[in-house]
C-alpha cells in the first residue's frame, strides 16, 4: 500500500508511547527541557495514527494540572518517508511499467483522524498533499537539510528571545530518520554502509544549542547532543517491531 494505516501491533506501540510520554509530563522532577511542548507530525497515515493517541493523552495532563495552553499539533510535509507515496518496488523499478500515481491525504481527511490538526502555512491541494510518484536519493537528502535548517531556525530564534523552550516531538519514519540525524552530525546522508537504526515508535532525545557569535565564533556556533538513541524500553518486548 503507497499510504498505509498502522497494524494492531502499530496501534499498541502508539498508545504505550503516549502513555511513556504522558508520565514524562507528569513527572515534577523532570526538567520542563525534556517535557514535551510541541509535537510536528509527518502527513502519512500511519505517522498521524501514531500521534493521536500522544496528543489527547498529554493534553489530558495539561487539563489535570491546569497548564494553561494546550500543546498544539502541527504538520510538516518533509518528515514524511524516504520515497514518498509510491505504488510499486522501492527499488528495481520497471522503466515500462506504468505505476498509479498516489497523492496521499488532503487536510479534511487529515483533520478526521487528528482533530485540531494545524497546517502552519502550508497549503494542502484537495487532491493530496504528496506532489505523486518517488523521490530520488537526492531529493531525500535535500529534504534532511531543509528540515535540519528549520530545526535549527526554531531554536536559533528562540535562543535570540532569550526564551527557555519545551521538548519538540518530531513524529517521522525510520528511513528518514537515518538521512536526518546524519544530516544533524554532519556525516554523509547517502552513506549507505552506515545506518541509524530506530525501531517502530522508539524515539531518539537530541538536544540542540546554539551559542551566540562572540570573538572566537563570529558565526555563533551549533552544538548537537545525542541523549538517547532508539530508545524503546517504552514498548513492552511482546510489542517490538522493526
Amino acid at each position: 500500500e503507497p499510504d498505509p494505516t498502522l497494524s494492531e501491533t502499530g496501534f499498541r506501540q502508539a498508545v504505550h508511547t503516549a502513555k511513556y510520554f504522558k508520565r514524562v509530563l507528569q513527572d515534577q522532577n523532570m526538567p520542563d527541557k525534556f517535557k514535551p511542548g510541541r509535537l510536528v507530525t509527518s502527513m502519512m497515515t500511519r505517522t498521524l495514527h501514531t500521534s493521536k493517541p500522544l496528543i489527547v493523552k498529554l493534553n489530558i495532563v495539561c487539563k489535570k494540572l491546569r497548564i494553561s495552553n494546550e500543546i498544539s499539533i502541527y504538520t510538516n510535509s518533509n518528515l514524511h518517508e524516504e520515497g514518498g507515496i509510491f505504488k510499486g518496488p522501492r527499488r528495481n523499478r520497471k522503466p515500462e511499467h506504468e505505476y498509479t500515481i498516489d497523492h496521499g491525504l488532503n487536510a479534511t481527511a487529515m483533520r478526521k483522524i487528528i482533530p485540531g490538526l494545524k497546517f502552519a502555512q502550508e497549503e494542502i491541494p484537495e487532491s493530496g498533499w504528496w506532489r505523486g510518484g518517488l523521490e530520488s536519493s537526492e531529493e531525500v537528502v535535500s529534504r534532511a537539510e531543509s528540515v535540519k535548517e528549520w530545526m535549527w531556525s526554531y531554536v536559533e530564534n528562540l535562543e535570540a528571545e532569550k526564551n527557555d523552550h519545551p521538548a519538540t516531538i518530531l513524529v517521522s519514519h525510520g528511513l528518514f530518520y537515518d538521512r536526518l540525524l546524519k544530516s544533524l552530525l554532519d556525516l554523509n546522508p547517502i552513506d549507505e554502509t552506515k545506518y541509524f537504526l530506530t525501531a517502530n515508535c522508539a524515539f531518539w532525545l537530541l538536544q540542540l544549542d546554539f551559542l551566540p557569535p562572540s570573538q572566537k565564533r563570529p558565526n555563533g556556533q551549533r552544538r548537537v547532543a545525542v541523549l538517547s538513541s532508539n530508545e524503546v524500553s517504552h514498548v513492552p518486548t511482546r510489542d517490538r517491531t522493526g
